[in-house]
């Protein structure tokens, strides 16, 4: 069960006291922020962060809880004083800022991951790129060591896992590798383009547009960020709804400092032919990022929705090849 943290600091429901296990999920600024309206004696977010979290009362379950992913928000002297309290601990921390205790580094299938649970230290392959996910399926791993199942079992099946459709999914094309991604935001698709940059060493082109009828102001941020990380940029629909379409990439391009190295290419089907043709050529390693739909099965455009999805578009393109 998933319950966010003000759920479970104001324990405004019964059922958080038959929790065995806590999942401390990415402790980040926001926890301290939180704290601090809540008026717990766990983080003053304007002056001392986290100082006084080992005096908290949090989580419910002190005496099984799973600690994982630590962004770089708290110290690791913070964390040892916290969890100094708590009988049961395992460590697993999959961050790029501050790795406390364990990383995790490239692999063929994607991703190697250490992991430290309580007595044991083992290692697991996972089919992807992405910290993120690594990160959730260690919750899951992390319970199961709790509950006495054995680490070399676990390693043995962690990379036959099925991994969510759309999120840094990735396709192998010869020598080059291609990734779709759910990224709609300029938090999200920057968090997929510095993956994709820590895990390969080619040049990236980026495909991706912005919805319509939605949040206009990230639409120039989102240009900036693809920019920055990006050797190649085409711009496409997303799901234009009722917008018109070319307004939302001009949204885009006034993000973009050199508008005229941008590709421009309204059908999201032709933008994704003309960014796989970008593989032509040198046998560099190139890296072509789709962003924006991720598991999506439909484009909506002047109010219609039409069949479309992602990867049976690339599919049917490499199939033709």
């Amino acid at each position: 069960m998933e319950k966010l943290a003000y759920q479970l600091w104001k324990k405004d429901d019964d059922s958080l006291e038959t929790f065995k296990e806590t999942l401390l999920n990415n402790l980040s600024q926001d926890i301290g922020q939180l704290a601090s309206e809540l008026q717990i004696n766990i983080a003053d977010a304007d002056v001392a962060p986290a100082n006084n979290l080992a005096q908290s009362n949090y989580p419910p379950a002190p005496n099984a809880v799973i600690f994982i992913k630590v962004k770089s928000y708290f110290s690791a002297d913070t964390l040892e004083s916290y969890l100094e309290k708590i009988t049961n601990k395992i460590y697993g921390f999959v961050v790029s800022e501050s790795v406390i205790l364990d990383d995790s580094e490239k692999s063929p299938l994607g991703l190697k991951v250490n992991l430290k649970a309580l007595d044991q230290e083992f290692n697991f392959e996972l089919k992807t790129i992405s910290r993120y996910l690594a990160s959730n399926i260690i919750c899951s791993i992390a319970v199961l060591i709790l509950e006495g199942k054995n680490s070399k079992d676990i390693s043995s099946i962690s990379k036959d896992i099925k991994l969510p459709t759309g999120r840094l999914e990735r396709i192998f094309n010869h020598d080059n590798f291609i990734y779709i991604d759910y990224a709609h935001t300029p938090e999200a698709l920057e968090y997929a383009l510095k993956e994709i940059k820590r895990s390969h060493k080619g040049d990236i082109c980026c495909v991706f547009g912005c919805g319509g009828d939605r949040d206009k102001q990230k639409r120039s941020l989102m240009g900036e960020v693809a920019e920055r990380y990006s050797d190649h940029l085409i711009l496409t629909n997303d799901n234009p709804r009722n917008e018109n379409e070319k307004d939302i990439i001009d949204d885009i391009l006034s993000g973009i400092k050199q508008p005229k190295n941008v590709v421009v290419e309204l059908d999201r089907k032709i933008a994704i032919k003309k960014a796989i043709k970008y593989f032509e050529g040198d046998q560099k390693e190139k890296v072509l990022l789709i962003a924006g739909k991720g598991h999506e099965s439909y484009q909506e455009i002047a109010n219609t929705s039409y069949t479309f999805n992602d990867k049976d578009i690339v599919s049917e393109i490499l199939t033709k090849q």
